[in-house]
């Protein structure tokens, strides 16, 4: 794989997300990271789909492989606008 940023796969972007994370405590102890980096990631995949379909729902639960009613419902959990 070619060291080109856009050929890099999502999981070489979180890792280095979460280490600069790490980097930017200084030294303090994070806690419930598991779940803090899943809540970021989730919304941020969500909010990323909705501009991609300027906000057609249907259309981003279909990119997303959801029903529209679930990305409803995880939109109100998250609280994430009807388009941002």
């Amino acid at each position: 794989m070619s060291d080109n940023a856009s050929t890099r796969p999502l999981r070489y972007w979180v890792e280095s997300s979460v280490e600069q994370y790490f980097q930017a405590l200084d030294g303090s102890e994070p806690s419930q990271i598991y779940a803090m980096v899943l809540k970021e990631v989730h919304t941020g995949l969500l909010r990323s789909v909705l501009r991609a379909t300027n906000g057609n729902q249907s259309k981003a639960a279909t990119f997303l492989g959801i029903s529209r009613g679930t990305l409803r419902k995880i939109m109100a959990e998250q609280m994430i606008e009807e388009f941002e």
